[in-house]
């Protein structure tokens, strides 16, 4: 029984498109590389740059805003198109967002 069901996990793994295991690869070190950065950067800003407090909050707040407006227009744009170029568009995106927190 465990075999069978082994097999199947298998099989219907290796079915997947290419597409799917380049989207799921690109998106995991995307995440990794985020939260590997992103809880450094503060103690960076306040200790090496010589921010203050408030400066931080709105370098933050101004970030958040950013990623949010850049997610909902990606949203939107996508919504008439195909969902393989909504995709790409997200992750563009998401990514122009992320590289400008370190500016």
């Amino acid at each position: 029984m465990s075999e069978a069901l082994h097999e199947s996990t298998t099989r219907s793994s290796r079915q997947l498109p290419r597409s799917v295991w380049i989207l799921s690869i690109v998106s995991f070190l995307a995440d990794v590389s985020s939260e590997m950065v992103y809880p450094l950067l503060p103690l960076f800003l306040v200790s090496v740059m010589g921010s203050s407090k408030m400066q931080l909050g709105a370098m933050e707040g101004g970030a958040a805003l950013i990623v949010a407006l850049m997610s909902a227009f990606a949203g939107i744009r996508s919504a008439g198109r195909e969902q393989e170029a909504g995709v790409s568009c997200g992750f563009a995106g998401d990514t122009d967002c992320r590289s400008s927190v370190s500016l």
